[in-house]
């Protein structure tokens, strides 16, 4: 009867309604991805009352659809899923000793139960969506496996997800789990891709195999990226817990009811670098992503997420709770399409996408872990255990606890007409330093590295190195001070440089041995054009044929600079072998650790900059690691997770000593994060370095800095003697500003960056300082 009675009145209000989608469509191209609708819904425009008219309100429909076709009576295998707070369309696919997993195949969600805990981490979290103020796009987001993105004619992009998509599914069980192959024929027809769900032991492992995917080109959709299981572990501001990503060191967001209500960002970082080379002179103000890993703790569970394939063209993401939707994630993008300006007429720029997807399988392992591990610390742990166990990282052993000994060599000076070089330390100076500090003040162990020891100095003449400036010493000098070293078992490393190629110095052909961008365009620094990159493929000749040179000086190895730090593709195929177009980011990777281990061969060690996780296992020292993170506003701290990581697995060291900002407070970061003291010094005033390229050193003089190098080395070699070789196993906030960190044979180091002192449980820290603490009593 109310049905009747309302005929009449909804002819009129058609064109009403005519209007009202119109509105809608044109406003969900622009809008609705970036959620700009967040919040707002028909009522605030007026149109609630005129669809309650047309479609009864929802509670009406819902209760029409209930009377139309009434629920059948739960199944046992119903009841038990929903006995397991699911719904009743969840089934047990796999179960291990510690995991269960559930899947609904009507929407190819899934649960992984821990049976150490009862916890269950669901990729649809349980929430009331209308609590959350969000678009019907996002939540739709909120109810599917993975968000996708996809181009159209390489274009424009557009974001999707299996809810509103409703691809074709097709089911397979596999061992430990379940395939799903979609076929996508609304948003993203012409797609096609399977992922394999299956748990082993304590992990669910993701796949996506690169053989099963395919594209429609006749469809023009072609797929951009794939956020696996973004909303996993998604909590809101009243969980306990924190969400952890790989920025810098490693940062933490804790779940919290008072924040900004508003973030007009998150984290979303590639894996081992952007793909904008960072070059000398550019402010970089983001730290890199240098290992793939992310992580959440709700309260006594975590899980620690590893990309485990295709990890060189993916991101992490982390929002916090007030970006876009209340709820704090994080989740790996795996990356099949880069993006890159393409400049129109009149220099208008316009984003395009590459016509060919990035090959590859993909792999996200989900790793849950007990009470005991739940925390970043625990996260640490497990993927420390991953790289010795499954991807065969033998520790480098320390003998002696050393001093970095950085020495800067020379550089070349501009004059009116050529330029002149400067010599600020030469071998003979080197060894008279080294001598000092071993002979008369108490230095037992040094790691000694040679910066601008090449041909032109530093930032010279690369690609070409040699011959060695005859300014320092020549070929001879520098096997005078190998000799020498060797003697004392001081290893000698010469810092070098495989990426940039300076035009005016030769030794390459500017069109034919660099690399090319997605544009095909060569990629140079924008500040002077004379600088670009030189190919993997090139750099990785020009090594065959000047380490076997270098060998014949007696140096210990190279210290690679860049190699840990950054990542491209080159898409230069004239540098690339016959038939092959690009190198993707991770053939590049391949390309160097290929350098790294022909310094390792002919020379017997290596070393890089930065910590980039595919040189685990390749070289014997890290440098410059991050000891803090890049700072969000949503960021609450920075944490040594890659300290954590890699403390007793490769000896690394952090920020310059003598080039401080704070020098009490980067001191005792130093001691907390167990790094290696570094000093950069030249025999010669720094003053000399100031019309030169070369400005970081604004104090250097050896004699000036000689007796605090080694008072500081002999503070850390105190405290980091007996633990180099330990794992750090455990790092906590006792109070604000107040850490504890903690080696294996239970050694705790206790730091305090108050200006008070602070005392707790019988330990006492000075203000400013730090206690060590061996078996439990404090000193």
């Amino acid at each position: 009867m109310r049905r009747e009675r309302t005929v009449g009145k909804r002819i009129w209000l058609w064109g009403w309604l005519a209007v009202l989608l119109l509105v809608v469509l044109v406003g969900s191209v622009w809008a609705e991805d970036s959620g700009f609708f967040s919040g707002f819904s028909l009522e605030d425009f007026g149109f609630g009352d005129l669809f309650k008219e047309l479609f009864g309100s929802e509670s009406e429909q819902q209760g029409e659809a209930a009377q139309a076709e009434p629920e059948a009576p739960l199944t046992p295998e119903e009841q038990k899923a929903v006995d397991k707070g699911l719904t009743r369309h969840y089934r047990v696919k796999a179960e291990t000793d510690t995991l269960v997993l559930w899947f609904d195949e009507t929407t190819s969600n899934l649960a992984v139960e821990d049976k150490r805990n009862g916890f269950m981490w669901r990729s649809a979290p349980n929430i009331d969506t209308s609590q959350l103020q969000i678009s019907s796009l996002w939540i739709d987001h909120l109810q599917s496996p993975f968000i996708f993105t996809w181009t159209q004619d390489f274009e424009r992009t557009r974001t999707g997800n299996t809810k509103q998509a409703a691809p074709e599914m097709t089911f397979e069980p596999v061992e430990g789990g379940v395939k799903v192959h979609y076929k996508f024929t609304g948003s993203g027809e012409g797609i096609q891709l399977s992922i394999i769900y299956r748990i082993v032991g304590d992990e669910l492992v993701v796949s996506i195999p690169y053989q099963d995917f395919k594209e429609d080109k006749e469809k023009s959709n072609f797929l951009v990226s794939l956020e696996m299981l973004p909303f996993l572990g998604a909590a809101t501001d009243n969980d306990p817990g924190y969400a952890f990503y790989p920025d810098g060191s490693g940062a933490i967001t804790r779940f919290e009811p008072v924040h900004a209500p508003e973030y007009t960002r998150g984290y979303s970082e590639f894996v081992y670098g952007p793909e904008d080379f960072p070059w000398p002179g550019r402010p970089q103000v983001a730290q890199t992503a240098m290992l793939p890993v992310f992580g959440m703790v709700r309260g006594d569970a975590a899980f620690l997420g590893i990309i485990t394939q295709g990890e060189a063209s993916a991101k992490v993401n982390f929002s916090p709770s007030g970006h876009i939707v209340g709820l704090y994630r994080t989740d790996a993008e795996l990356v099949y399409r880069r993006n890159y300006q393409a400049m129109l007429r009149r220099w208008t720029p316009v984003e395009k996408f590459a016509e060919d997807p990035i090959k590859g399988d993909r792999e996200v392992r989900y790793i849950f872990l007990d009470k005991a591990n739940a925390s970043y610390s625990g996260m640490a742990m497990r993927y420390r255990r991953y790289l010795i166990e499954e991807a065969g990282v033998k520790p480098v052993t320390l003998t002696e606890y050393p001093l970095h000994l950085r020495l800067f060599m020379g550089i070349q000076k501009p004059m009116l007409v050529f330029k002149q070089f400067v010599a600020m330390t030469t071998f003979e100076q080197a060894n008279t330093i080294v001598q000092d500090l071993m002979d008369n003040r108490g230095v037992k162990g040094i790691d000694l590295t040679l910066v601008g020891w090449n041909r032109g100095g530093w930032f010279g003449n690369w690609p070409r190195r040699l011959p060695i400036p005859s300014q320092l010493g020549g070929a001879s000098g520098l096997k005078t001070l190998t000799t020498e070293m060797k003697r004392r078992n001081v290893p000698v490393y010469l810092e070098d440089n495989y990426i940039e190629a300076y035009r005016e110095a030769g030794g390459f052909a500017p069109r034919v041995d660099v690399v090319r961008g997605v544009n095909k365009l060569p990629i140079y620094n924008p500040r002077d054009n004379d600088h670009l990159l030189l190919s993997p493929m090139v750099a990785l000749r020009h090594a065959r044929r000047d380490i076997p040179e270098l060998a014949k000086t007696g140096v210990s190895g190279e210290e690679f600079v860049y190699f840990g730090e950054t990542m491209f593709p080159d898409y230069n195929a004239r540098s690339l072998p016959k038939g092959q177009t690009v190198l993707e980011r991770d053939e590049t990777a391949d390309t160097w650790m290929q350098i790294v281990e022909t310094s390792r061969k002919l020379l017997g060690r290596a070393a890089a900059h930065g910590a980039n996780a595919y040189l685990f296992g390749h070289v014997d020292a890290l440098r410059d690691l991050p000891m803090r993170d890049s700072g969000y506003v949503f960021a609450d701290e920075a944490v040594p997770f890659m300290q954590m990581v890699l403390h007793g697995l490769i000896p690394y060291s952090g920020e310059t000593a003598n080039l401080r900002y704070d020098r009490r407070r980067q001191f005792l970061r130093q001691i907390e994060y167990g790094a290696i003291p570094v000093f950069e010094l030249t025999w010669k005033s720094s003053v000399e370095l100031e019309p030169t390229e070369y400005n970081r050193l604004f104090s250097s003089e050896y004699r000036l800095w000689a007796d605090r190098a080694a008072k500081e080395y002999a503070e850390m070699a105190k405290i980091f003697a007996p633990l180099m070789n330990q794992a750090m196993v455990k790092h906590e906030k006792l109070a604000p500003k107040v850490f504890r960190t903690t080696y294996e044979d239970g050694t705790s180091i206790v730091v305090n960056y108050n200006e008070t002192p602070w005392d707790q449980g019988g330990i006492h820290v000075d203000a400013l300082g730090y206690t060590v603490i061996p078996g439990g009593k404090a000193r």
